[in-house]
């Protein structure tokens, strides 16, 4: 079980230098949202916490991720961070 936690924490962790590094990999993640992006799109759930919270209802694990790569952002960096970005660090797709 401990083992377990401490691959879920070096997730995060990986996931959070990938964000840290997302304009040199793909600078096209930081650009402003169209209509049909993650953005537009959770302005229509109800906003960024909406979604995330529409997300932790989700089995899959790389949503999990998402979620619990959120959860380990500081409230500045969830402002400033697109949801764009966060599911790709974790491996998603984001359409």
């Amino acid at each position: 079980m401990a083992s377990r936690r401490c691959l879920e924490r070096l997730e995060v962790v990986a996931c959070r230098e990938r964000i840290k590094r997302v304009k040199k990999e793909d600078p096209f993640l930081t650009l402003r949202p169209r209509e049909g992006h993650l953005e537009h799109l959770a302005v229509t759930f109800g906003g960024r916490e909406a979604m995330i919270e529409y997300a932790r209802l989700s089995k899959d694990k790389k949503v999990g991720l998402v979620v619990r790569v959120w959860d380990s952002l500081s409230k500045e960096k969830r402002h400033r961070t697109p949801l764009a970005v966060l599911c790709w660090a974790c491996g998603l797709d984001p359409p």
